[in-house]
């Protein structure tokens, strides 16, 4: 095998494997510890930034879906131009 290709070998681990679900259950037991005692605080700036991530998110979809009704004025759906 080629060491220079990206890919490795199948047969090995991967030098950074994603975070192992034990890893991430003890995340959760935290979390639920923290919750229970009262010690669990929200990061209200990482809320804020998926809230308005979420919100262009929404205004980019309804966007397209306008742009793409005004285009398709006078055909019906499924035909194609050329037909």
């Amino acid at each position: 095998m080629n060491p220079g290709v990206k890919g490795g070998n199948p047969g090995q681990s991967d030098p950074d494997p994603p975070t192992s679900t034990e890893t991430k259950a003890n995340q959760v037991i935290r979390l639920k510890q923290q919750i229970a005692l009262g010690r669990y605080r929200v990061d209200a700036d990482a809320v804020a930034r998926e809230m308005i991530f979420k919100l262009r998110l929404l205004s980019l979809s309804r966007r397209a879906l306008g742009a793409d009704r005004a285009g398709g004025v006078g055909r019906q759906a499924g035909s194609f131009p050329d037909e």
